[in-house]
């Protein structure tokens, strides 16, 4: 398959084939450098999986982690005003 240089993304994941490999020779390179593991591993790929996570997600699921940030937001605003009204009391 031909894909434009523009399209194309530079990675540190290396698979050592030659030119003009077999499909059966470059999945067999494919496995034997664990790409897929490292794929997985880096933040781009982190990246694409909350993406789609977020897309698939429903209006309940959308509902839930509204209310768990308006919570998480309230518990640290409450912290940071006990430590600010220690701060004004030094």
């Amino acid at each position: 398959q031909q894909i434009p240089f523009k399209r194309l993304s530079l990675t540190n994941i290396v698979v050592d084939v030659t030119r003009q490999a077999r499909t059966k020779n470059l999945c067999a390179a494919f496995d034997k450098a664990e790409v897929a593991s490292k794929w997985a591993t880096t933040s781009w790929a982190k990246k694409i999986a909350a993406k789609t996570k977020r897309a698939s997600s429903t209006d309940f699921e959308r509902f839930k982690l509204m209310l768990a940030k308006k919570k998480r937001t309230s518990l640290v605003n409450k912290e940071f005003a006990k430590l600010k009204k220690e701060q004004l009391k030094k």
